[in-house]
């Protein structure tokens, strides 16, 4: 019988059972970043603080985690200060200083340009080391590049302004 005294006399004088390994006592978490984006509710062209692209990219820590709109060339996954080439490879080290990459929803990413236009982005600036200490993988601009990205909330496509003479 299992619950006779005897049993439970030869459990208690066994030796020891090998226990498994145990667990790490906090278990490291596994970040895989592919999208990131910012709520339109929480930041938009209403709230955003206006940054010219260059001060950006000059002081990108200054703004992150702030709403800003930023006006430049929208190409594919990043914003540029002037219209880039047609082609241009996104980690190219020439390009660093004159674009901040382009993080949204994939309705966004998918309706991204093929060739320069004028827009106004507005989001959330960050780094992408930063996100890069945080993941095991990252996807997207900050796969190839360093430096600033925004976390996208709103594009707004720009019309060219009128010459004046």
């Amino acid at each position: 019988m299992i619950g006779s005294p005897a049993w439970l006399l030869a459990a208690a004088l066994a030796p020891p059972q090998q226990s498994a390994p145990s667990a790490p006592a906090a278990e490291e978490q596994t970040y895989i970043i592919s999208t990131i984006w910012t709520r339109p509710e929480h930041c938009n062209l209403a709230v955003a603080t206006r940054v010219a692209l260059p001060d950006l990219l000059r002081e990108p820590k200054k703004w992150g985690g702030k709403c800003v709109a930023v006006d430049g060339y929208w190409q594919q996954r990043a914003l540029f200060i002037f219209p880039p080439r047609e082609r241009y490879a996104e980690g190219d080290a020439a390009l660093k200083g004159s674009r901040v990459g382009i993080y949204g929803t994939e309705e966004l990413l998918s309706s991204a340009p093929r060739s320069s236009q004028r827009y106004t982005a507005v989001g959330v600036p960050g780094m992408c080391e930063t996100i890069r200490q945080a993941a095991v993988m990252v996807f997207g601009y900050c796969h190839y590049a360093d430096g600033p990205y925004l976390a996208i909330a709103q594009m707004r496509r720009r019309q060219r302004s009128a010459f004046h003479r």
